[in-house]
């Protein structure tokens, strides 16, 4: 998890604001002539990256942004997913990577299925309540 504050300077420093959180399009090693897969699911505020190479196996990069998603966008340079931020409180959201040849993740079919899921555990943690047992 990430936690990210922001103040804006002058004006009435109110907002809200819409932050953008990016994965860069190009993360490939040099000289792999990449494929890049780009999966945006709005339903669970997610965005992701799967990278394949010639001979360096594939990276997946993800994020997750479960209470405040605004949207996606793109520059140049990077996918974006948008997120509401209000000034002085936390913003907070999940990043992650994983590599094909580490072998828990092969395609880019398994690396979404996990990033779904794990979408869908943040949304909706288990919560335990736990009681005093009465004395004899």
């Amino acid at each position: 998890m990430i936690e990210s504050t922001f103040q804006i300077i002058g004006g009435d420093g109110k907002g809200p604001l819409v932050v953008g959180i990016g994965l860069n399009k190009d993360s490939a090693d040099k000289g792999q002539e990449p494929k890049t897969e780009i999966t945006t699911n709005a339903a669970s505020g997610f965005l992701t990256l799967w990278v394949d190479q010639k001979s360096n196996g594939s990276i997946g990069t993800a994020v997750i942004v479960p209470d405040a998603f605004a949207g996606f966008a793109e520059d140049a340079y990077n996918q974006l997913i948008l997120a509401m931020a209000t000034p002085g409180k936390p913003l907070r959201y999940y990043a992650g990577a994983c590599w094909s040849k580490a072998g828990l993740f092969r395609t880019a079919g398994e690396w979404n299925d996990y990033v779904s899921e794990e979408s869908a555990r943040i949304r909706s943690p288990l919560r335990i309540t736990v009681a005093p047992l009465p004395l004899p």
